[in-house]
This record gives structure tokens, C-alpha cells and sequence, in this order.
């Protein structure tokens, strides 16, 4: 039955999204070398060419939910925040995990995501769908493997400029669970020295690259409600008096895994093969699909 709900989630998240695109159509996941030899400090030397990551929480992400209209309900117009922390655990190649010898990540070496998303959220049909129009995150490299980025160097940033078609579905009993896709843009230029994450010599945050995000939420706790509780009496408007109370918040916590992939736009991508665009004068350009893994 769980399996039944993460596809209906999926299905869902695909439907309700928007075009989930940064300056253009999303291209197949791009190859690209990540070194950690060209950080600054570090005593590791790995570098290995990888286009996957897979990444889960540390501890319980955190999201709050407010009655921004101070209707009671949850609506479009609704603030969403999540905050939390995860780490990557492994890296892949074409849907194959790299041997840990070959990455030392979580062996040698950790990398922490933080992050911190924002946005709105309402009730469509029976679920909660939650779409971002701002926030970051950032990983940090950290030879002390315990968890924690304390310590840790800075290594890349990702944000969310604006509303893209990055959203939440949250479905299931008790709106406990559901799947989030989210496109962010990828900048490591001025926060790392060149060479950690590279496409045939070029940094990764000169090519407009931008990271798709596959996640599976789960175990949200307590689940949300589509009605606020508390409204008219310690929130909201007082039912009697019609005084203005503070507005409603639904705090929950959830767990949180899944895999991102970074995508280069097709420009760079021509111009790092060193193709002719004058020679493409009279060639039709192959649009490549959009490659999230699960």
C-alpha cells in the first residue's frame, strides 16, 4: 500500500507542478567531476566523475504552516517554511553507486546540506501542496564524520530565485507523507576554490547549472490538518468578540531521503564540447529529456 501511495504522490507532484525549469528546458543529468583535492585545507584526494547524489536527513526537518489570510483553513495565500539539515551518502554514475573507496564520502569525509525553503501552501482536492518561491541551501565539506557541519568549509550554494514549478505534494492518511521535486540554481563560484565541482575543466557555477531534487517526504508528525486548531478561541479571530488573536501555526516534523541530479542548459553544454554554432547553422538541435532518478 506504501509503494501504491509514493506512485499516486508522484503522479500527483508531476500534475500539479508547473514547467520545473531554470533559463529553459532542463537537460539529461550532466557528467561532472567533483574533487576534493581543490578544497581548500582538505587532506582527502578524491576525484571521480559522478552525475547523481543521494542524500537523507539528519534529525527531523521542521515545517511550519501559517493561517496568513486568518481563515482557519489552509489556503493558497498560506506561509510555508521548512528548515532542516541532511547529508549526501552516496554518489552515483548512470544509476550505479561509486564504491565508497573510490568517493571516501561518509568514510573520510562528509558533506552537510543545510537548508531553508519558503513559500505558500493550500489544500487542492485531498492533499496539501506546498509551492516554493524562495530559499537556499548549502553544503559544507567536513573531515570529521559525526554529522555535523560544524567546522566545515562551505563548498557550494544552491537557491530558489523565485517561483519555478518547485513544489510538495503531501497525501496519504492523515496527510503524513508525499514527494517533493524541486529545481535549484548551483553556484559555487566565491565560495570554494576552482576545481571541486568541474564539466571538462569549467566550473560548475559558470555553466548556469542548476540541481533537480527528488524527495520523499515521510512520517510527518503530528500530520497536518486542513482546518487550524485552535482557531476562533487561542488564535484567529475570537469567535465571540471578534478580537484579533495571533494567527495559527501548524508545526510538524518529518523525515525526509531521496537523490538530485545537476543539469547544465544546453548552451554551455554546446559550448564546452567546443561545437560550432555556426556549424549547427544548418543541423537540428536534439532536445534531451529531463533525468530525475528515484
Amino acid at each position: 500500500m506504501k509503494m501504491r501511495t509514493k506512485t499516486i504522490v508522484k503522479q500527483l507532484l508531476a500534475a500539479f507542478a508547473t514547467t520545473i525549469a531554470v533559463q529553459g528546458a532542463a537537460q539529461a543529468a550532466t557528467t561532472f567531476q567533483f574533487d576534493t583535492g581543490a578544497i581548500a585545507g582538505s587532506t582527502t584526494n578524491f576525484s571521480f566523475l559522478t552525475n547523481e547524489m543521494t542524500f537523507t536527513a539528519i534529525g527531523t526537518p521542521s515545517i511550519t504552516l501559517t493561517d496568513s489570510n486568518n481563515d482557519g483553513v489552509i489556503g493558497g495565500a498560506d506561509d510555508f517554511a521548512e528548515i532542516g539539515i541532511t547529508s549526501i551518502v552516496n554518489f552515483q554514475l548512470n544509476n550505479a553507486n561509486i564504491p565508497v573507496g573510490t568517493t571516501g564520502v561518509n568514510n573520510l569525509y562528509e558533506l552537510i546540506v543545510h537548508f531553508n525553503f519558503v513559500g505558500t501552501a493550500g489544500i487542492v482536492g485531498s492533499n496539501a501542496v506546498a509551492t516554493f518561491n524562495s530559499g537556499s541551501a548549502t553544503i559544507y565539506y567536513d573531515e570529521i564524520v559525526n554529522s555535523s557541519s560544524a567546522g566545515g568549509v562551505a563548498i557550494a550554494n544552491l537557491t530558489i530565485p523565485s517561483a519555478n514549478g518547485s513544489q510538495c505534494v503531501l497525501t496519504g492518511p492523515g496527510l503524513a507523507e508525499g514527494s517533493c521535486g524541486l529545481v535549484l540554481k548551483f553556484d559555487a563560484l566565491g565560495i570554494t576554490d576552482p576545481g571541486v565541482w568541474t564539466v571538462g575543466g569549467t566550473d560548475l557555477g559558470d555553466l548556469d547549472a542548476v540541481a533537480e531534487l527528488d524527495v520523499d517526504v515521510d512520517n510527518v508528525t503530528p500530520p497536518f490538518s486542513p482546518l487550524y486548531a485552535g482557531y476562533g478561541t487561542t488564535c484567529g479571530i475570537n469567535a465571540e468578540t471578534g478580537a484579533i488573536l495571533p494567527l495559527c501555526v501548524q508545526n510538524v516534523t518529518t523525515d525526509q531521503d531521496g537523490s538530485a541530479v545537476i543539469n547544465v542548459p544546453e548552451p554551455g553544454t554546446v559550448a564546452l564540447l567546443g561545437i560550432s554554432l555556426l556549424g549547427l547553422a544548418g543541423s537540428r538541435r536534439r532536445k534531451a529529456g529531463s533525468v530525475v532518478a528515484v
